[in-house]
C-alpha cells in the first residue's frame, strides 16, 4: 500500500486514486470516470491490517515454540514415548503454518479493509476481489482441516492417558465419531456455498454474480463457528472423566486441572469468533471485521496446539528440574498404577533406584545378622 492519508486511496494492486472533494465526480476512475462515491480517502484509508498480522505471527510463533517443544520431549522420552498424536500434531504444524500465509496474504489484497474500498476496488480491476475471494476460501478449507488435526491429536492423546479406563476410552472413541460429524458439513458447507461449485463468492458489482446462486457468507460462517465450538465444548469435556478416574488426592488433582483444562480458553476464543461474526452479520461494512476474525480464528489453532502440548511442557519442565534436583515429587501426569495411567521414563528410573536401594539395604541388614 501507498500513504495516501486524505487526497488519493491505496490500492492493493499498486494504483492510487485522486480525491478531488470540490467536484461532484470527486473520485476519478482509470477509464475516466467520474464517481460521486460519498465517503472521504481520510476513511477508506482506514486499516486494522496491521494489529490483525501481529496477533497472527505473535501467537503462531509462541504455539510453533511450545509445540516443538513438546515434539522434542516425546521423541526423546521412552515412556510414553512418540505417537501418532504427535505425529497429527506434527501435520497441524504444516497446515498452520500454510493458514498463517494464505490469511496474510489474504489481508495485504484487502479483505479486511472497509467494504467500500472493496467496492471501489472491484471497479478498478475486478481480478483483485476474485483473488481476495479464493484466497478466503482456501484458507477456511485450511483452517477447519487444522483444527480437526488439533482435535484429533487431543484425543489420541487422552486415549493414551486413558490406560485401563473403559469409560475414558469410550468417551475418547465418542469423541472421535462427534468431531468428524462436525467437520463434514463445515467443510460441505464451505465447498457447497454457491451453484455451481466455485471458490469465488460473487459481490453484486461483479460480473461473475449472475452466474451463481450462493448462499449468505455469515450463514456459512456462523454454522462453522457453532460447529466449531460445540467440538470444542465436547473435547476439553473429556479431561473431567480422566481426573475422576485418577485415584488420587484432590491436591494432586488439582494439579492436573491446570495442566489438562487450559482448553477453557480455547473456548473462549471460539466464542470470541462467533461474537465477532454475529456483529459482522448485521453491520453494513461487514468486511472490516474481517481482520478481527482472521486473528480469533489463528488463536483458535495456536491455542488448541498449545493446549494440547502443557502435558508434555509439564514433563520437560520436571526433566530439566531433576537434572539440578535429585529427589523431586512425582509428576501428577505420570499417574499411578491403581489407575492405569502410563508412567514416564523418569518415573520408572526413579522406581528402580528406590527398589534398589531397599534390596541393598535388606541384603546389608542379613549380612549383619550372619
Amino acid at each position: 500500500m501507498g500513504k495516501c492519508v486524505d487526497t488519493c486511496v491505496d490500492f492493493a494492486n499498486g494504483l492510487q486514486l485522486p480525491y478531488d472533494a470540490s467536484v461532484p465526480g470527486n473520485y476519478t476512475l482509470p477509464d475516466g470516470t467520474e464517481l460521486d462515491f460519498g465517503v472521504t480517502p481520510v476513511y477508506l484509508n482506514q486499516s486494522r491490517d496491521g494489529s490483525s498480522k501481529v496477533a497472527l505471527i505473535v501467537i503462531f510463533v509462541i504455539a510453533m515454540i511450545v509445540s516443538c517443544a513438546r515434539i522434542f520431549v516425546r521423541a526423546t522420552t521412552k515412556a510414553p514415548g512418540f505417537g501418532w498424536d504427535d505425529g497429527i500434531l506434527i501435520l497441524t504444524m504444516a497446515l498452520y503454518i500454510t493458514f498463517v500465509g494464505l490469511a496474510i496474504a489474504t489481508l495485504d489484497l484487502g479483505e479486511g479493509r472497509h467494504i467500500y474500498w472493496i467496492i471501489l476496488q472491484g471497479m478498478i480491476d475486478q481480478n483483485v476481489v476474485s483473488k481476495q475471494e479464493i484466497m478466503d476460501f482456501a484458507l477456511h478449507l485450511v483452517y477447519n482441516t487444522a483444527l480437526y488435526c488439533c482435535r484429533l491429536s487431543a484425543l489420541a492423546f487422552f486415549q493414551r492417558l486413558s490406560g485401563s479406563q473403559k469409560s475414558v476410552r469410550l468417551m475418547v472413541y465418542v469423541g472421535y465419531g462427534v468431531i468428524t460429524a462436525m467437520y463434514l458439513p463445515q467443510m460441505f458447507t464451505l465447498i457447497f456455498h454457491c451453484s455451481p461449485v466455485t471458490a469465488l463468492w460473487p459481490y453484486d458489482f461483479q460480473v461473475e454474480s449472475s452466474n451463481y446462486k450462493c448462499m449468505s457468507w455469515g450463514l456459512v460462517y456462523l454454522v462453522n463457528g457453532v460447529l466449531s465450538l460445540t467440538s470444542d465444548l465436547m473435547l476439553f469435556a473429556i479431561p473431567a472423566r480422566l481426573i475422576s478416574a485418577i485415584n488420587t488426592d484432590k491436591a494432586t488433582k488439582a494439579k492436573l486441572a491446570l495442566i489438562l483444562y487450559p482448553g477453557v480458553l480455547v473456548v473462549a476464543v471460539s466464542a470470541g469468533r462467533l461474537g465477532i461474526l454475529g456483529r459482522g452479520i448485521h453491520y453494513g461494512d461487514q468486511s472490516w471485521f474481517y481482520g478481527p476474525m482472521l486473528g480469533l480464528e489463528g488463536g483458535e489453532i495456536g491455542g488448541t496446539m498449545m493446549c494440547i502440548s502443557v502435558p508434555a511442557l509439564k514433563v520437560f519442565s520436571d526433566r530439566m528440574m531433576n537434572s539440578h534436583k535429585d529427589t523431586s515429587g512425582t509428576s501428577p501426569l505420570q499417574g499411578n498404577k491403581e489407575s492405569g495411567m502410563t508412567f514416564t521414563e523418569t518415573e520408572h528410573t526413579k522406581l528402580d533406584t528406590k527398589h534398589s536401594m531397599i534390596d541393598e539395604k535388606q541384603h546389608s541388614e542379613a549380612a549383619s545378622t550372619a
